[in-house]
């Protein structure tokens, strides 16, 4: 979210976080994109998507 938007004070990312989820559609590319965290990008990155549990 910070690279999207660099002005966005860090306090406020959650929040727009939570407003973009709620009103792009479902197909969106931010939304496919979206992980629950790093570690879980780190995994697929390493280990490959079958590794890290993730199918396709």
């Amino acid at each position: 979210m910070q690279h999207l938007f660099p002005s966005l004070p860090y306090h406020n990312l959650k929040q727009a976080h939570a407003h973009l989820v709620a009103t792009l559609p479902a197909d969106s590319p931010y939304l496919q994109l979206d992980r629950p965290g790093w570690w879980s990008v780190a995994k697929r990155t390493i280990f490959g998507p079958v590794a890290a549990g993730v199918s396709g």
